[in-house]
């Protein structure tokens, strides 16, 4: 199991964020620049504030999910901001203590894999 405590706090305040378009971040704790990054800007294309992808593979992930619909401007807002304040933290100090990442069978509970490579 996954659990990042700052995205924890966050998700204690917007528990319906873990399914919009920072799944990758806050639900699977996929905490890389890139993973930071992509979902950021699906944010940004789901606020209007930059176009939608013309990636064939992003075209039907935003057809599948419905366009994430049924979440509320509010909440993508918030995600956009989280997303780009903890971008400000350096990979390597991204995941504390007691952390522990979903996306490394290979990580021990306190470790991150960001830290070893």
């Amino acid at each position: 199991m996954c659990s990042v405590a700052r995205i924890e706090r966050f998700l204690d305040d917007w528990p319906r964020a873990e399914f919009g378009p920072a799944h990758v971040v806050l639900a699977d704790a996929n905490v890389d620049d890139s993973n930071l990054a992509w979902c950021a800007g699906l944010c940004r294309q789901w606020l209007g504030l930059e176009p939608r992808s013309s990636d064939p593979s992003e075209v039907k992930m935003w057809r599948d999910v419905g366009g994430w619909a049924d979440h509320e401007r509010v909440e993508i807002e918030a995600t956009l901001a989280f997303l780009e304040d903890y971008a400000l933290t350096p990979e390597a100090e991204r995941i504390q203590p007691g952390d522990t990442l979903c996306s490394d069978a290979e990580a021990t509970p306190n470790e991150s894999p960001l830290a070893r490579a």
